[in-house]
């Protein structure tokens, strides 16, 4: 309907996220304490860099160029980060590393080896930082 409008890619995007920010629902939830802005914001923010594997929606507004494919998976690690973050905000994100896992694969061109190497690499950037953030904030706060 929006396209109809005559709307660009850009101010698609966002119209579509004003829309969805600034529902009475999503408020109402917000003010009451459930801090799902955070969390929608880590989830679009992480799916964003890392399923960018045709140019990265988040860096093309911002450096204003074409970004490769090469150039947009650079920033999966931090993806990669901010999936950790996001499991150890909220425990239900881990449903979705299935879908991440099937993605790096079809990536990998379905050979073992880079898949093997792409696992422990998520492993080591999502399970680290989920991880580093339990011990830090157990030693800072006890039982």
């Amino acid at each position: 309907m929006l396209a109809l409008a005559g709307l660009t890619r850009k101010h698609y995007r966002n119209t579509i996220v004003m829309l969805y920010g600034l529902n009475p629902i999503f408020i109402y939830l917000t003010v009451r304490g459930s801090c799902e802005s955070i969390s929608l914001a880590l989830m679009f923010w992480c799916f964003g860099l890392i399923f960018s594997n045709n140019g990265s929606i988040i860096f093309d507004d911002i450096l204003n160029k074409k970004v490769t494919i090469t150039d947009s998976r650079k920033f999966a690690w931090l993806g990669y980060v901010l999936y950790g973050l996001w499991v150890h905000f909220r425990v239900y994100p881990i449903i979705f590393l299935p879908l991440i896992l099937v993605h790096e694969y079809k990536l990998c061109e379905r050979t073992k080896q880079k898949f093997i190497i792409k696992f422990i690499t998520i492993s080591v950037l999502a399970g680290g930082t989920f991880l580093g953030l339990l011990v830090m904030f157990y030693l800072k706060y006890g039982q």
